[in-house]
């Protein structure tokens, strides 16, 4: 299956505002009570691994 690229379009934007505010939400008022510093490494650890992702998504994209 292959999926293109979608633009960005306020309703869309307003659903990526929603699951940001329940992520923050989660770190910050979870059982953890997670810092300023936790937080940043969670969200680190999360762009991290979707920047490996990324790559793996376009090496198969070559490789086809």
């Amino acid at each position: 299956m292959e999926r293109t690229r979608e633009e960005i379009t306020p309703y869309r934007m307003n659903h990526l505002m929603k699951v940001a505010s329940r992520v923050m939400d989660l770190m910050i008022n979870g059982t953890f009570h997670l810092t300023y510093e936790e937080i940043e490494i969670v969200i680190n650890t999360v762009r991290n691994m979707l920047e490996e992702i990324m790559g793996k998504n376009e090496k198969m994209k070559i490789e086809e």
